[in-house]
């Protein structure tokens, strides 16, 4: 019997023991650390283009100035822009069959610009024809027979 006694109480300390290491195993010491990282805005791949739509055809002196419409659209496939302003302007005239050495000039034309409504056009988008600029025929009191089927050449800016 007291060899039993003696091999339980072997056991009991061994599995004390044991209990003891394993509760050790469990055990952590707390520490700090500290880190950088980075992100990136990725770079506007949006490209607008704008589509005139209509513009005068018979202007004149004594014609009201007329309707010059237009489209904007977002060319990029997965970034939406806003577009704040659209700007039209007179970038050059082709002169009509009677121009006998006098130009047609920039200053022969009256052009009013758009008020454009600020828009965040989808990815792909096109805008509605929500801006309308005109164009029309200034009159002076000199001869401007060389502006007789001239070309007034368009030029739209948008951003």
């Amino acid at each position: 019997m007291l060899h039993m006694k003696r091999n339980k109480k072997t056991v009991a300390i061994l599995t004390v023991g044991l209990l003891t290491v394993a509760g050790g195993a469990y055990a952590y010491w707390t520490s700090t650390g500290t880190g950088t990282g980075d992100a990136t805005t990725a770079s506007s791949n949006s490209t607008l283009s704008v589509t005139q739509v209509s513009a005068p055809t018979d202007m004149a002196p004594g014609v009201a100035a007329g309707a010059i419409t237009f489209n904007v659209k977002n060319n990029s496939a997965t970034q939406s822009a806003q577009i704040l302003n659209v700007v039209v302007t007179i970038t050059g005239i082709t002169p009509g069959p009677l121009n006998a050495g006098t130009p047609c000039l920039i200053t022969d034309y009256t052009l009013t610009q758009p008020t454009w409504a600020p828009v965040n056009l989808a990815a792909s988008a096109t805008s509605a024809n929500n801006a309308t600029a005109t164009l029309g025929f200034n009159p002076t009191a000199a001869n401007q027979n060389n502006c007789q089927g001239a070309v007034v050449h368009l030029g739209y800016s948008a951003s």
